[in-house]
């Protein structure tokens, strides 16, 4: 979580990158927003929907994948919540009956993609699907604040802002941190 508040907009210097306004609002919504909304923000989480049954109900969820380029798998579906947005990504070598059971499509350059509403159909990953986005949903809407749209992507650049355990150009990977610190604690203690 240090790492990944290292790496939020609020918590970053003004560059040609970072606008003072854009950093005025994220120090805003991370002072007003509950802090359960706040932890999935700092560290979205990241569900591969192809790999194991997702529950009709979302009475489970998925297990959680870590948040690096490793695990942007192309042969999958994957759900990425950002905390005020859902993001749906398609990769490019995803089965073509994945495609079709969830967006009733059989290529990706059929998938309506951007903002959009889920379709319906009476499949068990676009009910499991639609079950999960509901449910996360929900929980935002319990906090008080809107529910999160639904981003439908099949580039991968659309993860990649929140892949924190990677690196980036200006902070270290989590390895990198981890170590750093490591090295930092054991100079304190022989100093």
């Amino acid at each position: 979580y240090t790492l990944a508040l290292l790496k939020q907009a609020a918590l970053m210097g003004i560059s040609n990158e970072q606008k003072a306004d854009n950093r005025a609002a994220a120090v805003s919504t991370m002072r007003t927003i509950p802090l359960g909304q706040l932890l999935i923000m700092v560290h979205p989480h990241l569900y591969n929907l192809t790999v194991a049954p997702l529950s009709p109900d979302a009475s489970t969820l998925p297990p959680l994948n870590a948040l690096s380029v490793a695990s942007v798998d192309h042969k999958h579906i994957l759900l990425m919540n950002t905390g005020d947005t859902i993001i749906i990504f398609a990769g490019k070598h995803t089965q073509p009956q994945h495609l079709l059971d969830l967006f009733g499509v059989g290529t990706l350059n059929e998938i309506q993609t951007g903002f959009v509403m889920m379709p319906e159909f009476d499949t068990e990953l676009n009910v499991g699907t639609r079950s999960l986005i509901a449910a996360l949903q929900q929980t935002r809407e319990s906090s008080g604040l809107m529910a999160q749209r639904v981003f439908v992507a099949v580039d991968d650049r659309h993860l990649m802002p929140y892949l924190i355990a990677d690196r980036t150009r200006n902070f270290h990977s989590y390895h990198e941190f981890i170590a750093q610190l490591q090295r930092n604690i054991q100079q304190r203690i022989n100093s």
